[in-house]
């Protein structure tokens, strides 16, 4: 036996299940018919399972169909077969096998001249406006989208096997991630921030306007010549929108609640909601916050929602199962789809448009607008955050921020009082107790 040479280990042979020929069990497959995974360790032959592959195929759809149905997906799907089209049309046409990281860049940029966000010259007197300017400065993709399409970008090619770092010297690996895309966002965020371009945050919703907005639908609904679909629509939209302006929930996440997740309180006084899915919810969690009935029926989320359970039933619409917020087709037929993302924005600015209330409001004023009276009215942030379903106290002050300038305590009335003639003393303590730790006095060190 050569140094080299592995000993041959003796095991007793074992029949091949097709043919019975007894094989040496050195070896994982018949010598004479070739079938393989005979067993290396028993002497019993394997047994073949009766499987259904069909149903294995039907399952596995079914799951690339729920996959494929997210708004991240088909957000993806459309820039992958953008970049597809951008890079055939190259000079020397591309895939996305032979793409660089300078035909990403070259795609951004292209993508670029679709943005709306208006980034002004430092010369524009309309600089570090948001609106209502006519100037002639370009338009761009705001950073926070760059920063986005980037994302997508980089799991597209990680999705089409090119995943890994990019390698300059053999051309391969994931383009995006090479260092010139990270440097590119930076330079757009540069210029955006000395433009004063800064992400908008969603304008509050108060309950001023929303009344008027409930008065409005209620209004339409006392027609006695309307339809029995825009009965519905109605009825599901005032509903829908008291609750979110009580609740400050995500749009999409309340559109999304199975009717088995909703409980009457023992009295009726309010409802209890159980998100178990959502924008920051899969199945690990759960964001539960309730609603209480209140004396403004106008606006009252208990009182609108048993509204739209009766016109359900005296309609025939059946929402004890599945969805209880629901979408309608064109036609007006009520789906069996949830009522989120472009219907929902649709409807609650045509409300804005009609009363004539419109100042840029989106559906997440809805939150915006919940977690700064919560916190004006003294409501604790933990208690704010745990309502609204944030994970931390830090999403409070990101949409709190202005509500701070005209709270007591906040700096500019502290600094104001303590540079006042009577606050003297006050700035005295201040410089005495900055030196005082400056110079670290009264300070002992641990070893003598």
């Amino acid at each position: 036996m050569g140094p080299f040479q592995r000993p041959r280990i003796w095991k007793p042979a074992a029949p091949c299940p097709e043919c019975g020929y007894l094989n040496d069990m050195d070896y994982n497959f018949c010598q004479r018919c070739g079938f393989r995974n005979i067993s290396l360790v028993s002497s019993s032959p394997l047994k073949r399972l009766k499987i259904d592959f069909q149903v294995i195929d039907d399952r596995l759809s079914q799951l690339a169909e729920a996959k494929s149905s997210k708004s991240y997906e088909r957000q993806k799907s459309s820039l992958y077969n953008q970049l597809l089209n951008f890079l055939s049309s190259l000079p020397v046409p591309k895939t996305l096998y032979s793409a660089s990281p300078a035909d990403i860049r070259k795609f951004l940029v292209w993508k670029d001249n679709s943005g709306k966000t208006t980034v002004h010259r430092l010369a524009c007197p309309a600089l570090g406006q948001h609106k209502g300017n006519s100037c002639s400065c370009p338009t761009r993709l705001a950073a926070g989208t760059v920063d986005s399409i980037i994302g997508k970008l980089r799991s597209i090619f990680v999705q089409e096997g090119l995943g890994g770092e990019w390698d300059d010297r053999l051309g391969i690996g994931n383009p995006v991630s090479n260092p010139s895309i990270k440097a590119y966002l930076k330079c757009v965020r540069e210029e955006q921030a000395q433009a004063r371009v800064q992400p908008q945050k969603a304008i509050p919703l108060f309950s001023d306007k929303f009344s008027a907005i409930a008065r409005f639908i209620l209004s339409k609904l006392e027609n006695p010549c309307i339809s029995p679909s825009l009965l519905y629509v109605l009825s599901r939209d005032l509903s829908f929108f008291s609750i979110d302006f009580f609740s400050g929930d995500r749009s999409s996440d309340l559109g999304r609640t199975k009717s088995r997740e909703v409980l009457f309180f023992p009295d009726s006084s309010g409802l209890l909601f159980n998100h178990t899915f959502g924008k920051t919810l899969r199945g690990s969690s759960a964001h539960s916050f309730s609603v209480r009935r209140c004396d403004n029926s106008i606006i009252c989320p208990v009182k609108n929602f048993q509204l739209y359970l009766s016109i359900c039933r005296l309609i025939n619409i059946q929402i004890s199962e599945g969805y209880l917020f629901r979408a309608t087709t064109k036609a007006g037929h009520v789906s069996d789809k949830p009522f989120i993302g472009s219907a929902v924005y649709n409807r609650f600015k045509q409300y804005l448009k009609d009363t004539g209330l419109d100042e840029g409001e989106t559906p997440h004023s809805f939150r915006s607008g919940c977690s700064i009276t919560l916190e004006l009215l003294g409501v604790p942030k933990e208690t704010i955050a745990k309502h609204l379903g944030w994970r931390s106290i830090g999403m409070v002050d990101h949409y709190n921020d202005l509500a701070k300038f005209a709270t007591p305590g906040n700096p500019a009335k502290v600094l104001s009082s303590a540079a006042c003639s009577d606050g003297a003393s006050s700035s005295k303590d201040v410089t005495s107790s900055y030196k005082s730790v400056n110079e670290l006095k009264n300070f002992k060190p641990v070893f003598l």
